[in-house]
């Protein structure tokens, strides 16, 4: 029996939760990672090999060997062929599919539960249907999305709001947030080397996608020019924006690195004095499990973030801001309040080793949930 994930990243991509799922059922199964197309244009770099991150012994990797230049929908039409492919030729009987996204990946899913009855699981990690510009694609994706729901045999959601959906339709749905592998963080040390003059630093790490609101960077950076350095680590549809903004301006403390290989993007992280969670509050950004604070804790930083539905549980943890005057002035306070700092950091620490460590409770969630799956056809319960 073998594990077959089906993701939108490729594994020499951004290290991400698909990563995570397959090193964590690595270590009692055989896990077959199969790539999307590659991508050869300038944007989409979750399709592109921009690293070589290490398989383990029981992961392989699967690549096509077709690649286009951009994702359009000739580009889907492919990736749909290509997993099809692969579900019908080198699946058997006793495999397990395991999905993320129904853009390029139905007609798979078709074929490997209702022909082949395969077991299967769907990882429903984002609102996919708010990620389409164009309301017939929106709704097409919305039919999509529920089917995959209920003809799986568990669904994995990462936060509340996609497990409230997902239980309308299949009992068998679990909550497993998105989390950080601890054991590989705790062992990156901080980059300093481009801090200038000693001045406190606000950090983002994190794609630059359009539900990123980059003038709350802006803001910091122009509003504490003279004693606040803005690190932003990663690239995106919006970097761009920021970089034209920056030169324009001649805003000098605003700091950006562009995409970053994961040890690299955790070394600048661990100078932070403070991070920033700046996204868009939108239906998007209701449903994302926060990865990157995670991230953030794993080095005990204080986190200034917006208040979403998924991020309000933390409110021990995180500091809420819903306005400029308020991002404003909790920057204010932190960087003269360095016990309240101090304190964030470390409640956050505790929150991310409790419920959202990838070498620990996710681990053992997952694998305990899918041991059932494969022995039983039930469910426990999941981490809460």
């Amino acid at each position: 029996m073998r594990f077959f994930i089906f993701s939108s990243i490729n594994w020499d991509s951004f290290w991400q939760q698909p990563h995570e799922v397959s090193l964590a059922l690595s270590e009692k199964y055989n896990v077959v990672f199969c790539n999307p197309i590659e991508t050869t244009g300038t944007s989409n770099i979750h399709l592109k090999k921009i690293t070589e991150n290490k398989t383990p012994n029981k992961i392989s990797t699967l690549d096509c060997k077709l690649k286009l230049k951009k994702l359009d929908y000739f580009y889907v039409i492919a990736q749909e062929m290509w997993f099809s492919y692969i579900i019908l030729v080198k699946t058997k009987r006793n495999d397990i599919l395991v999905f993320y996204n129904p853009t390029g990946q139905f007609i798979g899913f078709i074929i490997g539960k209702i022909l082949l009855r395969r077991k299967v699981a769907f990882m429903l990690v984002d609102e996919y249907q708010l990620l389409s510009g164009k309301k017939i694609i929106s709704n097409l994706l919305n039919i999509f999305i529920s089917i995959f729901i209920r003809k799986s045999d568990i669904v994995f959601c990462t936060a509340k709001l996609l497990l409230a959906k997902a239980l309308k339709y299949n009992k068998l749905s679990v909550y497993l947030p998105n989390g950080v592998n601890f054991e590989k963080i705790s062992k990156v040390i901080a980059n300093s080397s481009d801090k200038i003059n000693n001045k406190k630093i606000i950090g983002y790490v994190g794609t630059l996608g359009p539900w990123v609101n980059i003038e709350d960077l802006l803001l910091i950076a122009e509003y504490f020019k003279e004693t606040i350095e803005v690190w932003v680590i990663g690239g995106g549809e919006r970097y761009q924006e920021l970089k034209k903004i920056k030169a324009g301006k001649k805003i000098i403390n605003l700091k950006l690195f562009g995409p970053q290989k994961h040890q690299a993007a955790m070394e600048y992280m661990s100078s932070f004095d403070v991070a920033i969670y700046p996204f868009i509050k939108s239906s998007l950004t209701e449903s994302v499990s926060p990865i990157k604070i995670f991230e953030y804790w794993a080095k005990k930083k204080c986190v200034l973030s917006i208040l979403t539905n998924e991020t309000m549980q933390y409110e021990k943890e995180l500091i809420f801001y819903t306005s400029n005057e308020q991002l404003l002035e909790k920057i204010a306070l932190l960087m003269t309040d360095e016990t309240l700092t101090k304190e964030k950091g470390d409640l956050g620490f505790k929150r991310m080793l409790s419920n959202h460590n990838w070498s620990g409770s996710l681990k053992t969630s997952l694998l305990e949930n899918v041991e059932k799956l494969i022995t039983k056809g039930s469910l426990i319960d999941s981490i809460l």
